[in-house]
């Protein structure tokens, strides 16, 4: 028995079991008007009553979901609906003139739409949700567009070349090429406002707020990349923006901004953007609570100048974990009290 569980809720379950045709197309309609974006509720009632004998319905009501959203200029719904029409009936009379149709919509303007669908002809497609899905895979690459390979950096797509199964990627004056299997794992576009589309579009801009903001230029890289990147990573992102000769200055400003947050230690060192100066500092004395004498060594050492309250809360911790210690790990204890004198010249040693 398929336990798995279903796209729907178990009222709708109920009107497929009774195959009431009319009651499910009410629901049908009312789902449309209110979350046409639930394409697995609508493909998942479609699939259930053409297995109950009523697949005329299934594709009517599909039919009906596509034109809905062609209407709303909704046109990547559109076409998924009806590729899903096409693998669900695909001997259907119009259904490759419909999804060509389709096609030529959402892709209208695509320098390559022509030889794509040329090479890929649908007409003649024996399986037209294969080679459909095939053509919008393709289409979703345009040369002139950027994406970015990790390990490589952004780079511009400069052919897209379907008969040899090729996708050449320009990195900086080195061009890769890939299959559409390969570009597909392995490049993320970069939208509008990605600090690395930036680099390329507009490095000179970048370059003046790197030289007068430095944690700005900062705040816009790791906000591309969600917040967080390794150190090593931002510090790569950043070359070609910040001269090698400049990036002790640069970093050191960078990083006295109370919203940088440095996590880790050496070659795992993490650089985050927080919210807030204070929820920095929270981070920071969570991770030092948490962490063994070394760790909580490492963090007093990067993050005691975020703040003179840090500081004290780093000199006290340390020293009581030093008198803790003192008798049964001494070298231990005698290296945490030193970082405590340090933090804190009035605090007594172990």
């Amino acid at each position: 028995m398929d336990a798995s569980p279903q796209p729907y809720p178990e009222d709708v379950a109920t009107l497929i079991e009774r195959k009431d045709l009319e009651g499910l197309e009410d629901v049908w309609t009312r789902r449309m008007e209110e979350t046409p974006e639930d394409l697995p509720f609508f493909f998942g009632v479609a699939s259930a009553v053409k297995k109950k004998g009523a697949g005329d319905a299934a594709i009517s009501w599909l039919r009906f979901l596509a034109d809905y959203n062609a209407e709303n200029g909704k046109l990547d719904a559109r076409l998924a609906v009806l590729l899903e029409i096409a693998r669900m009936s695909p001997t259907d009379g119009s259904i490759r003139a419909e999804l060509e149709d389709a096609l030529r919509r959402r892709f209208a303007g695509h320098p390559a739409l022509p030889a794509v669908l040329s090479h890929f002809p649908l007409a003649a497609s024996s399986d037209p949700a294969e080679t459909g899905g095939r053509i919008g895979r393709w289409l979703r690459f345009t040369p002139g567009d950027l994406y970015l390979m990790p390990g490589h950096g952004a780079g511009r797509v400069v052919e897209l070349n379907p008969a040899l199964d090729v996708i050449r990627v320009d990195f900086g004056g080195s061009r890769l090429p890939f299959s559409i299997v390969s570009a597909e794992r392995n490049l993320q576009p970069l939208h509008a406002g990605h600090f690395l589309r930036a680099k390329l579009e507009d490095l000179a801009s970048l370059r003046s707020i790197a030289e007068r903001e430095p944690a700005e230029a900062v705040r816009r890289l790791l906000e591309s990349f969600g917040g967080v990147l390794p150190m090593t990573d931002l510090r790569d992102h950043l070359s070609g923006i910040v001269e090698d000769a400049r990036w002790t200055s640069f970093w050191t400003m960078a990083r006295k901004h109370p919203q940088v947050l440095l996590s880790g230690t050496g070659k795992q060192t993490t650089v985050s953007w927080t919210e807030t100066a204070g929820a920095a500092d929270a981070a920071v004395r969570g991770a030092f609570l948490r962490g063994d004498p070394h760790q909580k060594l490492e963090l007093a050492r990067k993050n005691a100048k975020r703040s003179r309250d840090l500081a004290g809360f780093f000199a006290e911790k340390l020293a009581q974990e030093a008198r803790d210690a003192a008798a049964s790990r001494p070298a231990v204890a005698w290296e945490l009290s030193q970082a405590a004198a340090r933090l804190a010249p009035g605090e007594p040693e172990a």
